[in-house]
């Protein structure tokens, strides 16, 4: 069977490729070992074992370092240090003091300029708490150059308030101390065990059951945890992978063809352990499905096949076009990649376990799945076939879909919502004017096609209510 099936007419998508930053382990730096091996070199055992606590480091770290360290002094020599002489330090001196004094000046004279405003126009309006931390803020600059009496007659505030906040009152609290603390002899005991070179590569919890079976009792696992955290000395020491942060995707379409949206599901057969996979390219402004196609396997090739034939019945121009996928191996493959590039589609991928990332297409597999009359499972891909087919026909010309203004998703994507649009409001100011009570005297307006759809919309611009109509998830 040809594992090419054919893709039903509808409308493709692109991926393209992202190299994710990998995994790095911490490093050293040469100087670094220099500086931890000459600090360590006068050290007692005690204060040793803190040290190396503090830097996240074992003793085998340092001592290695200073082998080669030695090995290095032995075979090149020191360079040399400083710097030559400029001829030219003078001259650049004089200018640095020049910009500043200039910046000084600068600074005055905006100080006055904020006085004289501040006498003709007060700063602070009464009961107004803003206003007026922003001129308490600027009063000490200003009653440094003015005064304080006429600093605060200009800006309209109390002298007793500033008098306050210069002089706040001496707290009182006492601090209690824990009945429990040990006493500074009993930490510094236990310090001692945590430090020395016995222990200096142990964890608290290896300690304390070491000095339990020895039959000593010093104090609890939590209490070395937190005498070492008050010494800055817990931090993490094993050579763990440090995982890069993957960019949280924002995306926008603000007309069909410039995001799509594409993913890959599973269609369970009447086989144990075999299913058909459904591709499906939805176009996310218009929800409407510019490619799809069924094979018996997921494949990169079969991938390119789609996005290859939708794009080309689109006619996308280049550069327009971003198609956004999750992280599976077809989606993020080379022969993708490399179709994606020469289509000038941009790639962009969902951060790893992130399903929200991706919220289009599952939304689309979910009111898939969920049809009434969609078969829990199927007897092959011929009968797949013959029920997808039907179904994003009706899906694409029939289904009025809630987040485009109850529109058929081919009729946003061919550009016919303002002309429908249009003919709804019609009918309903027809409606309102023959009985205009029934509508408390409201003219109805028929839902709209949002202007702007987004995946992971901007936190930093919240949608005002004067925004224009969008959607987000």
């Amino acid at each position: 069977m040809n594992d090419f099936p054919h893709v039903f007419h509808g409308h493709g998508a692109y991926t393209s490729t992202e190299v994710p930053g990998k995994a790095t382990r911490r490093r050293f730096t040469l100087g670094y070992k220099r500086k931890i091996v000459a600090l360590a070199a006068g050290l007692p055992d005690g204060e040793l074992g803190a040290m190396l606590r503090r830097e996240g480091l074992y003793s085998s770290h340092l001592t290695h370092w200073r082998h080669q360290v030695a090995t290095l002094d032995a075979q090149t020599p020191e360079p040399q240090r400083g710097r030559k002489p400029d001829p030219t330090r003078p001259e650049k001196l004089r200018i640095n003091q020049l910009e500043r004094d200039l910046a000084r000046a600068q600074k005055r004279l905006v100080q006055a300029e904020a006085i004289i405003d501040a006498q003709k126009k007060p700063v602070c309006a009464a009961g107004v708490a803003k206003q007026r931390g922003a001129a308490m803020s600027a009063l000490p600059a200003l009653s440094a150059m003015v005064g304080v009496a006429r600093t605060c007659a200009g800006l309209g505030l109390s002298r007793a308030m500033l008098y306050r906040r210069r002089q706040p009152k001496a707290s009182t609290r006492v601090t209690r101390t824990p009945p429990l603390k040990l006493d500074a002899a009993e930490q510094t005991a236990v310090l001692g065990e945590l430090m020395s070179p016995r222990f200096v590569d142990r964890a608290p919890q290896q300690i304390y059951a070491v000095l339990l079976d020895e039959g000593r009792y010093l104090c609890s696992v939590r209490t070395m945890y937190r005498l070492l955290v008050a010494r800055k000395a817990v931090r993490e020491r094993r050579e763990q992978r440090v995982h890069p942060v993957y960019a949280r995707p924002e995306l926008l379409a603000e007309a069909p063809n410039q995001l799509w949206s594409w993913d890959i599901t599973k269609l369970k057969t009447t086989v144990k352990w075999t299913y058909v996979y459904l591709y499906v390219v939805l176009d996310v402004y218009s929800r409407y499905v510019v490619g799809w196609l069924l094979s018996t396997r997921e494949s990169a090739a079969l991938a390119r096949e789609l996005v290859e034939q939708t794009a080309l019945r689109e006619a996308v121009p280049k550069d327009q076009l971003t198609l956004h996928a999750d992280r599976g191996a077809p989606m993020r493959s080379k022969t993708l990649a490399e179709l994606l590039v020469d289509l000038g589609i941009e790639a962009s991928f969902s951060r790893p376990q992130q399903s929200n990332d991706n919220p289009y297409s599952e939304s689309l597999f979910k009111t898939t799945k969920y049809a009434p009359d969609f078969p829990a499972c199927f007897a092959g891909i011929d009968h797949a076939r013959d029920v997808i087919t039907p179904f994003f026909e009706h899906y694409n010309h029939h289904h009025r879909h809630t987040g485009i203004g109850l529109m058929t998703p081919a009729a946003v994507h061919h550009g016919h919502a303002p002309r429908i649009t249009a003919e709804r409001a019609m009918i309903l100011a027809a409606a309102f004017d023959r009985h205009p009570h029934r509508f408390k005297g409201r003219v109805p307006q028929p839902p709209r096609v949002p202007d702007k759809v987004y995946i992971n919309p901007p936190r930093e611009n919240p949608v005002s209510s004067s925004a224009p109509v969008t959607e987000t998830h």
